[in-house]
């Protein structure tokens, strides 16, 4: 018997045996070595969550300045369009103004036309008002023969 054996049963600890004390030794290298695996990525997770948050925050900017241009070339279309519109606009009012000046002008040539011709009409009917007497007795009687019916 050796020394350490007597002193394991006098302090009633079972002696470990060399293979024991390397597996006891492995473990505490495990764990030793598995904190720092977990310690380390816990720092990439972070390290990559803010990569992350930088990159959209990255991407919500170049969507805000992209959007914002498109509004901003929209506002200028829309500008153009307008102009365009009101000189169409004002191009047809010219054409409408000048229009209804040319209206005017035959509408009082018509009526000189029908003054005259309502003239010589009242002028031949003095003379002999035989014929429209006929013709307004025929239409008369057209318009009761009609009624009838």
């Amino acid at each position: 018997m050796n020394l350490d054996h007597l002193l394991s049963q006098l302090t009633g600890r079972r002696q470990e045996s060399p293979l024991e004390a390397q597996l006891r030794q492995l473990r505490r290298e495990i764990s030793r070595i598995s904190e720092a695996v977990a310690h380390e990525a816990g720092h990439a997770a972070h390290d990559w969550g803010k990569q992350a948050g930088h990159t959209a925050n990255d991407w919500g900017r170049s969507a805000g300045h992209a959007a914002n241009d498109w509004g901003r070339h929209a506002g200028h279309a829309a500008n153009d369009l307008s102009r365009q519109v009101g000189h169409l606009a004002n191009e047809w009012g010219d054409e409408l103004a000048v229009l209804g000046r040319e209206a005017a002008k035959r509408g009082a040539e018509i009526a000189e036309f029908a003054a005259y011709k309502a003239g010589r009409g009242a002028k031949a009917l003095r003379s002999d008002p035989l014929p429209a007497i006929a013709i307004i007795g025929t239409a008369l009687l057209a318009a009761q023969l009609f009624k009838r019916r």
